[in-house]
């Protein structure tokens, strides 16, 4: 995963990010997974949209992530963070940090009969 990442507010935005692991890592093995949005990273901004272990895949040693149009679309087009915290059941915990850019779009889909 690059840890700076650009895409258009409102879109469908799939992504993986490596669990690093000398085993194989499934969804049986995970205790908690949150991925977690915010404006800076500090616990005092809050929270712009979570994802939890149901709303992931796991495989290959990769989470597999998709942050949905609702997820974005209500969002100013600038500059956020999110981690990806794990923990396994076995108490190890793997956090990765990334930020991405909102852009806003050039194609605006235009409503039939609206000028």
């Amino acid at each position: 995963m690059d840890e700076n990442i650009s895409f258009i507010r409102g879109d469908t935005f799939p992504f993986k990010v490596k669990i690093n692991s000398k085993t194989t890592i499934t969804k049986e093995d995970i205790d908690t997974l949150f991925v977690t949005c915010r404006k800076i990273a500090s616990e005092v901004s809050p929270i712009l949209f979570q994802k939890t272990l149901d709303d992931v895949e796991i495989s290959d040693n990769y989470i597999h992530i998709t942050f949905k149009p609702e997820d974005t679309e209500n969002l100013e087009y600038e500059k956020y963070c999110f981690d990806v915290e794990l923990t396994l059941k076995n108490g190890v915990r793997k956090t990765k940090f990334a930020t991405f850019t909102l852009d806003n779009e050039t194609t605006i889909a235009k409503k039939v009969g609206v000028e």
